[in-house]
């Protein structure tokens, strides 16, 4: 059975089949089977039904991560009842939990513990105790069975509506053709409310294994977890392979059991999937690509060194702005597809995202000659510098290759001239911008490509689906781009950022500035080279610039052959 069922629907089977079978267990050895998970769904839809639940009304399912059998039976009780759930994290703060919640035009609140925000009216309720009773499933196939929200990394996150049989399809509950096989147990710990924590649970509802879920993701308690239960499979975003990786819990546990990790989310760079490899030598690497928007067509890659940067080949697409299909090697806007029901965005406002089953993913992209999809950026992170389009998502594969990079985001930040310019908000080793980094990324970018503002945090700020919030990174950079660069330190920085200044036509010159990515040019170089020629009596060639395009490389440069105090 690929479709056409409800969610409830793949629950009654299973209770039905492997009524004793676990589905959804614990770390602390606490477990639900699907019988019981089907009676406490039952109990639920039924007296949602006597309060007067109608078919379509929304329902806002409150939960902490803490609280999986309480929010895997509520969801499947509201649907069983006819209508749709609205998954919310109590991780989101007050306000936002207020207006999702409003914006869904949700009529009331599950919560199974804790207070309810004030401003979520309507009714208020614990969990319904098991009961002996059969509810019948009031919802169908093409009913709306949740509405679920986008990141919002780069904007204002956007409802979206999927119907049963968007969710179900694919899954097949007949015995000898679940999914993940291959193990007892598969482990995730995806936050409450994201695309990828809803996945899971439709997952767990048709899959051979049990699902095991740690609450909140700690790199300690997974690898323990792993070990105590022999998990076969593994599900991770990419920024809880990274943590898991310098925890250095990995060589502190057996992870011999895992024989698959996936990853979804965000793109997966490809030292983070070597080292899980690494890690996990038992274990094949394998990525999935897609989106809140477009699940459950999806793009899945196992890990290939000769292409490290695709993310797989199917149902995928790249048009230009017209709708064009774009030859091999050309850059587009990216679209995938299955033949699942789509899903729609709660406001209706479908047209530029849905069509004709494709979804838009926002992503730009290029199809190569053997059909693998490899992601250039998203259209929203795309730097436009000086005429030039620069990947934010090229740049950050390059850092993540240098070795004391443990974590980084490359934004675009304001510049008077080349109206955007590269910076990049590093997470290191050390905890400051590593010595070597420019050369390190000279012969990985262009000179355009290379950050000319790097700063370091503690963490970069992440969403619950672990995306890198990017908007958040640019209150780093002040909007005219011009801190916290640091200023010329030395007499011949200063003089020689004074040239630069005039030379370019640049209000101020910063000490990590690169006198090309600001515009300059073989022209503008020869300006420099006569200038700095007559301003410090220094013999100074063109080629001694041009291959020192850094600020304090050329003024370290001309320092070493002064006759004098500058």
């Amino acid at each position: 059975m690929t479709g056409g069922r409800t969610v409830p629907g793949l629950l009654r089977g299973r209770a039905v089949d492997t009524p004793g079978a676990v589905a959804l267990c614990h770390p602390d050895g606490s477990s639900l089977t699907f019988a019981a998970w089907d009676r406490a769904a039952d109990a639920l839809a039924a007296e949602l039904v006597d309060e007067g639940l109608r078919v379509g009304q929304r329902v806002a399912l409150l939960f902490d991560e803490r609280e999986w059998f309480g929010y895997a039976i509520a969801f499947c009780g509201v649907l069983r009842a006819g209508g749709v759930a609205v998954p919310l994290s109590t991780r989101l703060p007050p306000r936002q939990l207020v207006d999702r919640a409003t914006a869904t035009g949700a009529v009331g609140t599950i919560r199974a513990g804790g207070t309810v925000p004030a401003g979520l009216g309507g009714w208020r309720r614990g969990l319904a105790s098991p009961g002996g009773g059969t509810t019948p499933d009031r919802s169908t196939p093409d009913d709306a069975a949740q509405i679920i929200f986008t990141s919002g990394t780069e904007g204002s996150a956007k409802a979206v509506v999927a119907t049963h049989g968007n969710l179900t399809y694919g899954h097949d509950t007949a015995p000898g053709r679940r999914h993940l096989a291959h193990s007892r147990h598969f482990l995730h710990a995806f936050p409450l409310g994201t695309n990828a924590a809803q996945t899971m649970l439709l997952t767990g509802l048709a899959a051979a294994p049990a699902t095991l879920v740690v609450p909140r993701f700690d790199a300690a308690e997974v690898c323990a977890a792993v070990e105590d239960f022999r998990v076969g499979t593994l599900f991770l975003v990419p920024s809880m392979a990274r943590e898991l990786l310098a925890s250095g819990e990995p060589h502190r546990r057996d992870l011999s059991s895992v024989v698959l990790v996936g990853t979804t989310g965000d793109i997966l760079p490809a030292p983070v999937a070597r080292a899980l490899g690494a890690a996990m030598p038992n274990a094949t690497v394998v990525n999935t690509y897609s989106s809140t928007e477009a699940a459950p067509a999806r793009t899945t890659m196992v890990f290939d060194s000769r292409r490290p940067h695709a993310v797989g080949r199917g149902a995928v697409r790249v048009t230009d702005a017209a709708g064009r299909v774009a030859d091999p090697g050309e850059v587009g806007e990216v679209w995938i597809r299955s033949d699942a029901p789509p899903r729609r965005y709660l406001d209706g406002d479908d047209t530029a995202t849905f069509r004709e089953g494709w979804t838009r993913t926002g992503d730009r992209g290029r199809l190569d000659d053997q059909g693998y999809l490899h992601l250039v950026d998203r259209d929203s992170s795309v730097i436009h510098s000086g005429g030039t389009k620069i990947s934010s998502l090229a740049v950050e594969q390059a850092l993540h290759e240098h070795a004391d990079v443990l974590d980084c985001a490359v934004v675009g930040i304001p510049d008077p001239v080349l109206g955007e310019r590269a910076a990049a908000v590093l997470v290191t080793r050390a905890g400051t911008v590593p010595a070597d980094l420019r050369g390190f990324l000279t012969g990985r970018l262009s000179t355009s490509e290379i950050p000319q503002r790097v700063v370091c945090v503690d963490a970069l700020p992440r969403n619950d689906g672990g995306k890198v919030v990017k908007r958040s990174l640019r209150d780093l950079f002040r909007p005219d781009g011009s801190a916290p660069a640091p200023a010329p330190q030395t007499a011949v920085e200063r003089q020689l950022a004074g040239i630069w200044a005039t030379v370019l036509g640049v209000a101020a010159v910063g000490r990590d500035d690169d006198f090309l990515a600001l515009g300059g040019n073989s022209m503008s170089v020869l300006r420099l080279a006569r200038l700095v020629s007559d301003q410090f009596a220094v013999a100074t060639p063109v080629s001694a610039l041009f291959t020192r395009p850094g600020l304090v490389e050329q003024a370290a440069w001309i320092a070493a052959r002064l006759p004098g105090p500058p």
